[in-house]
């Protein structure tokens, strides 16, 4: 059994796929401690467990905000961080809009913090109809806002290096899991 440093998700993504064929153990830290979880090898039979549901962290920090949607009539603002809603603490962003989801047309708290002042308000996300995976049409709730990312500009020669890497990562990554398939 060997074990593995992870930097980034898209090694935790290759690291898997290399490893299908046997019972993988994550190592992971939660609340400053070391704690194995065990992912078997039947598992990977059941629908969807390749992806292993393993994606980037997103804040729960404010991009755009929809004009004359719930978030603009409140105030929020562009790197606004959402620390609460509903009374629910929240750190992520798909945390967040599940939150938000279960809530259309209802109003309920938000908590947002802008540099080092603490905002609350009372929102009342708007319904959208919405197919969920079983194909109903449900109602869900949304506020106006899309997530927060920064535009960084390089120069050419690091562009260069960045898509020449992301480019045979990719590949790599569809290459093992057509091995996997095959």
């Amino acid at each position: 059994q060997r074990q593995m440093c992870i930097r980034d998700r898209n090694e935790v993504q290759e690291k898997f796929v290399d490893n299908l064929s046997h019972d993988i153990v994550f190592t992971i830290l939660r609340n400053g401690q070391k704690i194995n979880l065990l992912y078997k090898k039947e598992w990977f039979a059941e629908s969807n467990s390749e992806q292993l549901d393993v994606g980037p962290l997103i804040p729960a920090k404010v991009g755009d905000v929809s004009p004359g949607m719930p978030a603009s009539e409140i105030g929020l603002k562009r790197g606004d961080e959402i620390i609460a809603i509903a009374d629910q603490p929240v750190h992520d962003w798909l945390a967040m809009t599940e939150v938000i989801r279960k809530f259309p047309g209802q109003t309920i708290s938000i908590k947002w913090k802008r540099g080092d002042s603490i905002f609350t308000a009372q929102i009342t996300p708007q319904g959208f109809e919405e197919k969920n995976q079983q194909g109903e049409v449900i109602k869900v709730g949304k506020i106006g806002i899309s997530y927060y990312f920064e535009h960084r500009d390089v120069g050419l020669a690091q562009a260069v290096v960045l898509g020449v890497k992301n480019t045979f990562d990719l590949l790599n990554l569809n290459i093992r899991g057509i091995v996997w398939v095959v």
